[in-house]
């Protein structure tokens, strides 16, 4: 039934214009991209791109960025898998989600102002750095630029961090719970800070919670150290899992999923609201983090244990006082 929902909606989209997909508003056939990239014939109208190659492709020398010059309204660009030669003079500041593997360019271009971004993926890039100075980001949410080695000075992330803790505060004192991945911090580290005053070697812990019920603790905030198996799987591009699962908790409180191999110790910093545990009635609370491998086969993306491992983690009870030091903390991540 998906499968007949997704043609369909290609089906609708195709009709927007038959002959020339660079008229449409999105595009995500090989055949239909190549086209208008290869054509120039990249126009306003079109708002979301998405290449996904199943393996490593190496675009003709006449792959022409310069169609990007024209889409003025693209919010969605996503492109993995390919091989381009020369790199785009100019991005639309339209963008929400750049998502880009490979990416050939040892700088973004001068002129694209990243604001709108929510998400930006660009790993196994060329990037040296993304930009000078400080930058407006008020949206952005994920971040990925592992596998990038040419990479000498990590982005100025202060307004990024100072969203995240406004986040946080909202999030805890109004009780809401969302989406892990709307606040997850990932960077490469191997050292768990003392700030998180229960720590545990490998890949559980246990954290104590207030006896009393009318407590002023507002969540749990968690950081983990994990690393690639010495051994990875060979498929060029897997995706890896981390679960976070709890007693009393049903299903897994906690989720983070990455595209790519991880190279080197990282860490995983995120925090869990204080109302995710109203229903437990427990005072002792074991947290198991579990990863995952992906792989595709037969068609189709299959998860399996346990390529990835947690070498240990920590947790500190987070209360209104201890915001302000946890900011501090994801800060000191990219120091």
């Amino acid at each position: 039934m998906h499968d007949l929902i997704q043609e369909m909606a290609w089906e609708i989209v195709r009709g927007e214009s038959i002959d020339e997909p660079g008229l449409r508003s999105r595009l995500c056939h090989r055949n239909d991209i190549f086209h208008v990239f290869l054509r120039n014939t990249g126009t306003k109208a079109i708002k979301g791109i998405r290449l996904c190659l199943p393996e490593l492709e190496e675009a003709d020398s006449s792959w022409n960025c310069e169609s990007f010059s024209k889409m003025f309204k693209l919010t969605f660009l996503e492109l993995n898998n390919l091989i381009i030669h020369s790199g785009p003079k100019f991005l639309p500041d339209s963008l929400r989600n750049l998502i880009w593997s490979w990416y050939p360019s040892r700088f973004l271009p001068q002129s694209y102002r990243p604001n709108l971004l929510v998400e930006l993926i660009m790993n196994k890039s060329k990037l040296v750095r993304l930009w000078d100075g400080k930058q407006d980001l008020p949206y952005l949410k994920t971040i990925d630029l592992s596998r990038s080695k040419n990479l000498t000075k990590t982005p100025d992330l202060t307004g990024w961090n100072n969203s995240i803790f406004s986040m946080l505060r909202r999030m805890a004192t109004q009780g809401i719970s969302p989406k892990c991945n709307e606040f997850s911090i990932v960077s490469p580290g191997s050292k768990i800070s003392k700030w998180f005053n229960i720590q545990s070697e490998g890949d559980s812990l246990t954290v104590e919670l207030p006896p009393d019920q009318n407590s002023m603790w507002m969540g749990i905030t968690f950081c983990v150290v994990f690393a690639e198996h010495e051994n990875p799987t060979t498929v060029e591009v897997p995706d890896f899992r981390i679960r976070c699962f709890s007693e009393g908790l049903s299903p897994p409180c906690l989720n983070l999923t990455k595209r790519g191999h991880i190279m080197r110790d990282h860490l995983w910093v995120c925090y869990m609201p204080r109302r995710k545990f109203q229903d437990t009635t427990r005072c002792h609370i074991r947290f198991l983090f579990e990863t995952y491998y992906s792989t595709f086969s037969m068609g189709s993306l299959k998860w399996s244990t346990s390529f990835n491992i947690v070498k240990k983690s920590g947790a500190r009870l987070v209360y209104e006082q201890d915001l302000k030091e946890l900011l501090n903390e994801t800060m000191n991540i990219y120091i």
